[in-house]
């Protein structure tokens, strides 16, 4: 599965694609922000994107609608911490796949990646 990560913490970046990578998925792409992360998922076009919700420039919120109006069959999974009832509520309405605390941990991101 080709994958981008959006999430304003570089080395979480880095932790989730060697965790993907070693799961057999392959990371098309990575960004800092929702603006850059929308950037990345219309010229990759990939299978799956793990999406944090809060971060500058653009939220996850403000991201994934448009993520999946270039890319309607990417599979995004709001993957974040300190996330309120209401977000989750609000990002299953704009079309997440899944919505996790990010202490879920990496196991419970893999099995909701997988359609």
């Amino acid at each position: 599965m080709r994958v981008v990560i959006v999430d304003d913490s570089e080395d979480l970046r880095r932790l989730l694609s060697l965790v993907l990578t070693e799961a057999g998925h392959q990371v098309v792409g990575e960004a800092p922000d929702g603006a850059q992360g929308v950037e990345e998922v219309e010229r990759r076009h990939p299978d799956a994107v793990v999406l944090d919700y809060d971060m500058p420039v653009m939220s996850g919120l403000e991201a994934l609608p448009r993520m999946l109006s270039a890319c309607p069959a990417t599979r995004v999974v709001l993957f974040t911490s300190g996330m309120s009832g209401a977000v989750q509520e609000a990002a299953r309405g704009l079309g997440a796949a899944a919505v996790l605390e990010k202490t879920a941990g990496v196991d419970a991101l893999l099995e909701a990646l997988t359609p």
